[in-house]
């Protein structure tokens, strides 16, 4: 069991080292194009989502 959870820690820590090493070594105009893309798909994720959101908890609860 410790095994397990030592190599899923590793495996964890290793993944985020190199997003910043990826993140560090990218220029501005690629950081500013990856913060573009994201925004619009999590613009695009919520309006495809907010409908069964506001089916599910009623359009006046905010």
């Amino acid at each position: 069991m410790l095994l397990s959870k030592t190599t899923g820690f590793l495996a964890v820590a290793g993944l985020a080292a190199w997003a910043y090493y990826k993140y560090n070594k990218m220029s501005a105009d690629e950081k500013e194009r990856m913060f573009a893309d994201l925004k619009e798909k999590g613009t695009k994720w919520m309006d495809e989502i907010s409908p069964a959101l506001k089916s599910k908890f009623g359009q006046g609860t905010m």
